[in-house]
C-alpha cells in the first residue's frame, strides 16, 4: 500500500468496528482514497481518418444519411441531407476508423494529440505564396 500523507493515521489503520466477517475479500477499504497509479501514457490515435476508398452502393445496416458503416444515422457528424445516401446511393462515405484507445482525463481532451510540427513548414509555405500572390 502506497501511503497517502493526507490520510490520519487512525484512519488508514482498520477501524475496530469493522470485522473481519464483513471484510472477506481483504481488498484495501480505503483504496479510492489512496495515491492513484498513473495512468498510461497517451497513445496518439488517427482521429477523423477514413478506412480505405468508399463503398459504390448502399450496404445493409450503413448510415442512412451518409452512407458509412461505422456508425447509425443518430450518430452521423455529416451535415443532414435532404435525401440520404440509404435513397439517392451518391456520395456514400468512407468507413471511418475505430478505435479502442485507453486515454486518462487530460489526454483524452488534448488538441495536439496527433500534430505534427514537421508539417507546420508547409502551411508557413502556403501562406506565403498566398501572400506574393496577393502582392502581385
Amino acid at each position: 500500500k502506497e501511503r497517502n500523507e493526507y490520510i490520519p493515521n487512525f484512519i488508514s489503520k482498520k477501524p475496530f468496528y469493522i470485522t473481519d466477517d464483513l471484510d472477506t475479500s481483504g481488498a484495501d477499504y480505503l483504496e479510492h482514497q489512496r495515491l492513484q497509479k498513473q495512468e498510461q501514457d497517451s497513445k496518439w490515435y488517427d482521429r477523423g481518418k477514413k478506412k480505405g476508398p468508399a463503398a459504390t452502393k448502399f450496404r445493409k445496416g450503413a448510415c442512412e444519411n451518409c452512407g458509412a458503416m461505422t456508425h447509425k444515422k443518430k450518430d452521423c457528424l455529416a451535415r443532414p441531407r435532404k435525401q440520404g445516401a440509404k435513397w439517392t446511393g451518391k456520395d456514400i462515405q468512407a468507413d471511418e476508423i475505430v478505435q479502442d484507445v485507453q486515454l486518462g482525463f487530460d489526454a483524452k481532451r488534448d488538441r495536439w494529440n496527433g500534430y505534427d510540427a514537421s508539417e507546420y513548414n508547409n502551411v508557413v509555405e502556403e501562406y506565403n505564396a498566398l501572400e506574393e500572390l496577393k502582392k502581385q
